[in-house]
Protein backbone atom coordinates (compact mmCIF):
# COMPACT_ATOMS: atom_id res chain seq x y z
CA UNK A 1 0.00 0.00 0.00
CA UNK A 2 2.64 2.38 0.48
CA UNK A 3 4.51 1.91 -2.29
CA UNK A 4 1.02 2.40 -4.19
CA UNK A 5 0.83 5.36 -2.69
CA UNK A 6 4.30 6.82 -3.66
CA UNK A 7 3.59 5.77 -6.89
CA UNK A 8 -0.18 7.83 -6.62
CA UNK A 9 1.83 11.00 -5.64
CA UNK A 10 4.34 10.83 -8.09
CA UNK A 11 1.55 10.68 -11.01
CA UNK A 12 0.69 13.68 -9.31
CA UNK A 13 3.26 15.49 -9.03
CA UNK A 14 4.88 14.61 -12.73
CA UNK A 15 0.59 15.87 -13.94
CA UNK A 16 0.79 19.32 -11.83
CA UNK A 17 4.60 19.77 -12.33
CA UNK A 18 4.60 21.07 -8.65
CA UNK A 19 7.18 19.61 -5.58
CA UNK A 20 5.15 17.70 -3.27
CA UNK A 21 6.52 17.98 0.36
CA UNK A 22 5.67 14.58 2.07
CA UNK A 23 7.38 15.40 5.60
CA UNK A 24 9.50 18.11 7.31
CA UNK A 25 12.80 18.10 6.67
CA UNK A 26 15.61 17.53 9.39
CA UNK A 27 19.33 17.97 8.05
CA UNK A 28 21.88 17.97 10.91
CA UNK A 29 24.16 21.28 10.37
CA UNK A 30 27.77 22.17 11.18
CA UNK A 31 30.11 24.97 11.33
CA UNK A 32 31.98 23.62 8.73
CA UNK A 33 30.17 21.96 5.38
CA UNK A 34 32.27 19.58 3.23
CA UNK A 35 29.58 18.40 -0.40
CA UNK A 36 31.68 15.39 -1.62
CA UNK A 37 31.49 13.56 -4.91
CA UNK A 38 33.77 10.89 -6.20
CA UNK A 39 34.38 10.49 -10.21
CA UNK A 40 35.22 6.93 -10.80
CA UNK A 41 35.49 4.76 -14.12
CA UNK A 42 34.22 0.85 -13.10
CA UNK A 43 35.77 0.03 -16.60
CA UNK A 44 39.49 0.64 -15.03
CA UNK A 45 38.67 -0.65 -12.09
CA UNK A 46 39.47 2.95 -10.42
CA UNK A 47 37.97 6.35 -8.64
CA UNK A 48 39.90 9.30 -9.87
CA UNK A 49 38.50 11.93 -8.57
CA UNK A 50 37.67 13.30 -4.85
CA UNK A 51 35.95 17.02 -5.19
CA UNK A 52 34.41 19.21 -2.33
CA UNK A 53 32.74 22.00 -1.59
CA UNK A 54 34.18 23.51 1.44
CA UNK A 55 31.87 25.87 3.25
CA UNK A 56 32.89 27.46 6.70
CA UNK A 57 31.40 29.60 8.63
CA UNK A 58 32.88 33.57 7.97
CA UNK A 59 35.14 32.58 5.51
CA UNK A 60 35.29 32.24 2.08
CA UNK A 61 33.94 28.95 0.32
CA UNK A 62 36.61 27.15 -1.76
CA UNK A 63 36.77 24.08 -3.91
CA UNK A 64 39.27 21.36 -2.63
CA UNK A 65 40.44 18.19 -5.03
CA UNK A 66 42.26 14.97 -5.09
CA UNK A 67 43.23 13.66 -8.57
CA UNK A 68 45.16 10.06 -9.67
CA UNK A 69 46.03 11.49 -13.07
CA UNK A 70 46.64 7.76 -13.73
CA UNK A 71 45.01 4.83 -12.60
CA UNK A 72 48.57 3.66 -10.81
CA UNK A 73 47.77 7.28 -9.29
CA UNK A 74 44.98 6.00 -7.06
CA UNK A 75 46.94 5.39 -4.14
CA UNK A 76 48.63 7.99 -3.73
CA UNK A 77 45.51 9.57 -4.24
CA UNK A 78 44.00 8.36 -0.93
CA UNK A 79 47.18 8.60 0.97
CA UNK A 80 46.51 12.63 0.35
CA UNK A 81 42.58 12.45 1.07
CA UNK A 82 43.52 10.55 4.56
CA UNK A 83 46.43 13.17 5.35
CA UNK A 84 43.75 15.77 4.78
CA UNK A 85 40.70 14.67 6.80
CA UNK A 86 43.24 14.39 9.83
CA UNK A 87 44.18 18.09 9.42
CA UNK A 88 40.09 18.67 9.48
CA UNK A 89 38.36 20.69 12.77
CA UNK A 90 36.06 19.66 14.92
CA UNK A 91 32.06 20.24 14.13
CA UNK A 92 32.16 19.63 10.30
CA UNK A 93 29.68 17.16 8.24
CA UNK A 94 29.60 15.68 4.80
CA UNK A 95 27.08 15.91 2.44
CA UNK A 96 26.69 13.63 -0.67
CA UNK A 97 23.98 12.22 -3.12
CA UNK A 98 23.34 8.89 -2.91
CA UNK A 99 25.55 5.93 -1.95
CA UNK A 100 28.52 5.88 -3.95
CA UNK A 101 31.00 7.34 -1.96
CA UNK A 102 30.50 5.76 1.16
CA UNK A 103 30.63 2.28 -1.21
CA UNK A 104 33.87 3.82 -2.48
CA UNK A 105 35.61 5.00 0.61
CA UNK A 106 34.99 1.42 2.23
CA UNK A 107 36.25 -0.33 -1.30
CA UNK A 108 39.64 2.32 -1.08
CA UNK A 109 40.83 1.76 2.86
CA UNK A 110 40.63 -2.02 1.58
CA UNK A 111 42.44 -1.67 -1.16
CA UNK A 112 45.19 0.35 0.48
CA UNK A 113 44.85 1.38 4.15
CA UNK A 114 42.33 3.38 6.71
CA UNK A 115 42.77 5.62 10.02
CA UNK A 116 40.84 6.24 12.87
CA UNK A 117 39.65 9.65 11.06
CA UNK A 118 38.27 7.88 8.23
CA UNK A 119 35.87 6.42 10.56
CA UNK A 120 35.10 9.73 12.06
CA UNK A 121 34.65 11.17 8.83
CA UNK A 122 32.07 8.13 7.10
CA UNK A 123 30.27 9.22 10.85
CA UNK A 124 29.93 12.71 9.65
CA UNK A 125 28.27 11.50 6.44
CA UNK A 126 24.80 12.63 5.12
CA UNK A 127 22.78 11.30 2.16
CA UNK A 128 20.81 13.96 0.58
CA UNK A 129 19.44 11.06 -1.97
CA UNK A 130 17.83 9.56 1.74
CA UNK A 131 16.25 12.90 2.85
CA UNK A 132 14.92 13.71 -0.64
CA UNK A 133 13.46 9.80 -0.93
CA UNK A 134 11.50 10.30 2.85
CA UNK A 135 10.57 13.94 2.27
CA UNK A 136 10.18 15.40 -1.44
CA UNK A 137 8.18 14.73 -4.52
CA UNK A 138 9.67 16.06 -7.73
CA UNK A 139 8.13 16.27 -10.88
CA UNK A 140 10.59 14.24 -12.21
CA UNK A 141 11.25 10.55 -14.19
CA UNK A 142 14.74 10.49 -12.77
CA UNK A 143 16.19 11.34 -9.19
CA UNK A 144 19.34 11.99 -10.35
CA UNK A 145 21.48 15.02 -8.94
CA UNK A 146 21.82 16.55 -12.62
CA UNK A 147 18.13 15.86 -12.90
CA UNK A 148 17.37 17.56 -9.42
CA UNK A 149 19.34 20.33 -9.67
CA UNK A 150 18.87 21.43 -13.17
CA UNK A 151 15.06 21.30 -12.05
CA UNK A 152 16.30 23.84 -9.00
CA UNK A 153 17.94 25.95 -11.84
CA UNK A 154 21.32 25.08 -10.97
CA UNK A 155 23.24 24.94 -14.28
CA UNK A 156 26.60 23.00 -14.73
CA UNK A 157 29.26 24.94 -16.89
CA UNK A 158 29.61 21.67 -19.16
CA UNK A 159 26.48 21.05 -21.69
CA UNK A 160 27.84 17.65 -21.58
CA UNK A 161 28.34 17.15 -17.93
CA UNK A 162 27.21 13.48 -16.73
CA UNK A 163 28.55 10.87 -15.24
CA UNK A 164 29.44 8.64 -18.81
CA UNK A 165 31.10 12.25 -20.03
CA UNK A 166 33.23 12.36 -16.61
CA UNK A 167 34.75 8.61 -17.77
CA UNK A 168 34.64 9.31 -21.33
CA UNK A 169 37.12 12.44 -20.45
CA UNK A 170 39.30 10.70 -18.11
CA UNK A 171 40.14 8.15 -20.43
CA UNK A 172 40.69 10.98 -23.43
CA UNK A 173 42.81 11.99 -21.02
CA UNK A 174 44.90 9.31 -20.63
CA UNK A 175 45.34 8.54 -24.38
CA UNK A 176 45.87 12.39 -25.34
CA UNK A 177 47.35 13.76 -22.46
CA UNK A 178 45.66 17.25 -23.16
CA UNK A 179 45.64 19.32 -19.98
CA UNK A 180 42.19 21.19 -21.19
CA UNK A 181 40.67 17.74 -20.73
CA UNK A 182 41.25 17.55 -17.10
CA UNK A 183 40.44 20.95 -16.67
CA UNK A 184 36.97 20.50 -18.02
CA UNK A 185 36.82 17.22 -15.66
CA UNK A 186 38.14 19.04 -12.61
CA UNK A 187 35.57 21.95 -13.66
CA UNK A 188 32.79 19.26 -14.29
CA UNK A 189 33.27 17.90 -10.58
CA UNK A 190 33.27 20.70 -9.24
CA UNK A 191 30.18 21.88 -10.44
CA UNK A 192 28.52 18.13 -8.50
CA UNK A 193 29.42 19.90 -5.55
CA UNK A 194 28.23 22.72 -5.83
CA UNK A 195 25.07 21.25 -6.74
CA UNK A 196 24.53 19.04 -4.21
CA UNK A 197 25.32 22.57 -2.18
CA UNK A 198 22.10 23.81 -3.78
CA UNK A 199 19.92 20.78 -3.24
CA UNK A 200 21.35 21.40 0.36
CA UNK A 201 20.39 25.01 1.08
CA UNK A 202 17.00 24.39 -1.17
CA UNK A 203 15.86 21.08 0.87
CA UNK A 204 16.38 23.44 3.97
CA UNK A 205 15.01 26.99 3.20
CA UNK A 206 11.53 25.10 2.25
Amino acid sequence: PETLKLKQLQEQCLLSKEVIRRSEVSIPNASVKLYFDIEGDPFLDVEYLFGFWVVEEGKKSYYKYFLAEKPEDEGKMWEEFLSWIRSLPDGYRVYHYHIYEMTKLKQLAERYSTIPELEKFKGQMIDLAKVVQDSVIFPLYFYLIKDIAKHLNFAWRSAKAGGAQSIMWYEEWLEQGDKQILVDLIGYNEDDVKATEALHQWLIKK
